[in-house]
């Protein structure tokens, strides 16, 4: 189902908020390698971070998606 709105909808960039979520568009990778970043693939834009719920269980880990989210500010 959500596959079928992403190709009728199209857009460009993508929040990819925890494991499972990067799982579907990168199968086989290790978020934790490309966490904080924009990454290309196939003539799209995906943003990594860990999901807020770990945040909110693991103070470092909220430390870290509060730098994330910093980034995406100026987002357009």
């Amino acid at each position: 189902y959500l596959k079928k709105q992403i190709e009728i909808i199209n857009p460009q960039k993508f929040i990819l908020l925890g494991e499972i979520a990067f799982s579907i568009f990168f199968p086989k990778k290790k978020l934790s390698s490309f966490r904080g970043k924009w990454v290309e693939k196939d003539k799209k834009l995906y943003f990594v971070t860990y999901h807020p719920a770990a945040g909110m269980r693991f103070p470092k880990i909220r430390k870290i998606l509060e730098n994330d989210f910093q980034k995406l500010k100026d987002l357009k």
